[in-house]
């Protein structure tokens, strides 16, 4: 018999179920058990969309297989790419595609390990096209359900949760150098110093980075300035501050060169600080070391702002250009962010009476 628990899910079922005979249910985006990274995505019954690269989902699960469902009816070329992994298991990089098979490493599908993980995390977005526009072809993720003959069980958040904002540098872009084709090859979230920071700072992260923009520009895929974007998740869905984050992080700044963003930091500044009132915010020092003395005069004109300076925290020796490459980021350049932002995350949460 076959359980369908959300709309359109016959079709999926149809195929997804790799085993005429087996038992499936189909999953909606919805159902408590999946747990989502915060801050990136917008879910309802019938979809669970982002536009951020290094955006999650997880859940625990029972049952001889596993296949993850996707619309893809407005996806562009070339398509948004993805990661998936079982039990912590090797990274299995995929294309956005209607159904994606999850397979269940042999050794583990004893009768003794009732339950696995699945993480599914998105892995890298083109910038040679739309990704702000809605209702046309977009580099938009747009998962739709999943699909097992098992259970589902909910995968417990971490109750820590940090929001960083930045561009190319924070979305993953060129973290595997730029010899690739297409650039949803060389760009990879799972080695940028952003999604570093979570097991890092033991926090989940929201990562919220547009190539290409700044406070004074918007940038690729028809992305606004950040005074535009802060609270959107693309253009007329609103970005929702829910759990309210402990930490915010911005790094911007490194694509307005010389300009003076003081004025334009500070109404972000004060826009974040009244959506999250009492959270502490960061604005880091872009690695270039642009901006530094109008993102210092933000900062203090912003009661509850830090400055952080990163100088030096970015060593091309260690790989990359503008764009740190991935082991940089991760073993580098990450390491030293968490070093500065614990402090601030610690009085957020004695703050919360943790």
């Amino acid at each position: 018999m076959h359980i369908f628990r959300s709309p359109l899910a016959f079709l999926f079922a149809v195929l997804s179920v790799r085993n005429s005979g087996a038992s499936a249910t189909v999953f909606p985006p919805n159902d408590a058990a999946i747990t989502y990274s915060p801050y990136t995505w917008s879910v309802t019954a019938l979809n669970a969309s982002t536009l951020n690269t290094a955006s999650s989902f997880r859940t625990l699960f029972s049952g001889s297989f596993m296949n993850v469902t996707f619309d893809t009816s407005e996806m562009v070329t070339p398509a948004s790419q993805l990661y998936w992994r079982v039990d912590n298991g090797p990274l299995t990089a995929t294309i956005v595609q209607p159904v994606v098979s999850v397979a269940i490493p042999v050794n583990l599908t004893k009768g003794d390990v009732p339950y696995h993980t699945l993480e599914v995390f998105v892995k890298s977005m083109t910038e040679t096209a739309n990704r702000w526009s809605a209702g046309v072809p977009s580099t938009r993720v747009v998962f739709t359900g999943l699909v097992s003959d098992g259970e589902l069980v909910m995968y417990i958040p971490n109750t820590v949760n940090v929001l960083i904002y930045g561009d190319s540098i924070t979305e993953g872009v060129l973290t595997l150098g730029g010899t690739a084709a297409f650039d949803t090859y060389h760009n990879d979230a799972s080695v940028v110093y952003s999604r570093a920071l979570g097991p890092l700072l033991g926090a989940e992260m929201g990562v919220v980075g547009f190539g290409a923009t700044g406070l004074s520009r918007g940038g690729s895929g028809g992305v606004p300035p950040l005074g535009i974007s802060w609270n959107q998740l693309w253009d007329g869905v609103p970005r929702v501050f829910e759990p309210k984050p402990d930490l915010i992080v911005l790094n911007e700044g490194t694509n307005d060169g010389s300009k003076n963003i003081t004025d334009a930091m500070i109404s972000v500044l004060k826009d974040l600080t009244a959506a999250c009132p009492g959270t502490s915010i960061a604005v880091l020092l872009p690695f270039n070391g642009a901006e530094r003395v109008f993102l210092q005069a933000a900062v203090a004109a912003t009661p509850g702002a830090t400055f952080i300076d990163t100088a030096g925290f970015y060593n091309t020796s260690y790989g990359g250009g503008l764009h740190p490459t991935g082991p940089n980021d991760v073993a580098r350049i990450a390491p030293q962010i968490a070093a500065k932002l614990r402090p601030l995350l610690a009085r957020s949460l004695a703050a919360r009476g943790y």
